[in-house]
């Protein structure tokens, strides 16, 4: 859920030119080695909404969804997901800071799921994100980097950012 718009913000860093962001016309763009792979043609303004973002990828390229849409695809392929350099959510090299909420982090490897693994558009066509179990079903699969960041508080403060990894 973005807290503020028209501003370039990072979703994901991943070393230091990979990533996932929103750039200052509001469009949602995934960057792989330094070069813009996926620009969102749709504006995401409303800072009232919650947004399910996926990027997947294989070897042929890869994909990115919002709320169970597809808003680009690329047939370049990032090989620094998943290995032993930094992986930053809500930012890139420390720089443009994501503003906004971040409910649940899943992150998957070496499987290839679709949008409506995490999530389904209910009768109004609203995104509804699937339970944390179904989630952490997901990270608990093949995989040798998954881990989910729930960000559920239970009962008490003290277990904010308890996460799930295999």
């Amino acid at each position: 859920k973005r807290g503020a718009l028209a501003s370039a913000m990072n979703l994901l860093g991943v070393s230091t030119n990979t990533g996932l962001s929103f750039n200052a016309t509001d469009s949602l763009v995934l960057t792989l080695a330094g070069t813009a792979a996926i620009t969102s043609t749709q504006k995401f303004r409303d800072p009232t909404a919650w947004m399910h973002v996926l990027f997947r990828q294989n070897s042929g390229g890869g994909e990115l969804f919002v709320n169970g849409n597809s808003v680009g695809t690329t047939a370049t392929v990032s090989a620094v997901f998943n290995t032993a350099v930094a992986h930053q959510i809500g930012a890139l090299n420390s720089a443009a800071l994501f503003s906004g909420y971040v409910a649940r982090v899943c992150f998957v490897d070496g499987q290839y799921l679709a949008a409506s693994d995490f999530g389904l558009a209910n009768s109004e066509g609203t995104w509804i994100s699937k339970s944390q179990a179904a989630c952490k079903a997901i990270v608990d699969g093949p995989g040798n980097n998954n881990f989910m960041l729930d960000f559920d508080t239970g009962a008490a403060l003290a277990n904010l950012g308890n996460d799930f990894s295999d």
